[in-house]
């Protein structure tokens, strides 16, 4: 465990809680949050949350902060109609205001494809939709960027 007595370090790397009032028992704590080092131990990446009461997994900051392949632990495959789907979270244990990333990748046979944003009028696009009851809040969902396609007239 560090001591910062009057937070000095923390107030040196800017990242002292702006949330916490001065009469506050926690006052001159610093935000959450995690520094990646590389192999020579130098910092070459941080990421900091604003909430103590939320909590990103290790896991989802690496795969999502820091582009770490963490694999896919949990991983559950479906097929229907010509579609493979894969889902997975970032980490096998999920706990109460704990942030992770639910990843689904679609598979497509040959010859199908689907649409995204922004559609021709009249298609439907690929939406994904969670449902996990209460206690379950979805913060953002990020797609894909649509890729154009040409296809050969028969």
């Amino acid at each position: 465990m560090l001591s910062d007595v009057g937070s000095v370090v923390i107030d040196t790397f800017g990242i002292r809680n702006p949330h916490i009032p001065e009469d506050h028992d926690w006052y001159g704590v610093p935000l959450p949050g995690m520094y990646l080092l590389d192999e020579e131990g130098r910092v070459f990446d941080k990421h900091f949350v604003a909430d103590h009461a939320v909590r990103e997994s290790v896991n989802s900051a690496l795969q999502e902060r820091f582009a770490v392949d963490i694999g896919q632990d949990g991983l559950v495959t479906a097929q229907a109609q010509g579609v493979t789907t894969r889902a997975w979270f970032t980490t096998p244990t999920i706990r109460r205001a704990q942030m992770t990333v639910l990843t689904v990748e679609l598979e497509l046979a040959p010859g199908l494809h689907v649409y995204g944003r922004p559609l021709p009028e009249g298609y439907i696009p690929v939406e994904l939709a969670v449902d996990g009851g209460e206690g379950l809040a979805v913060q953002q969902v990020v797609y894909p960027e649509p890729q154009p396609q040409t296809f050969a007239c028969l």
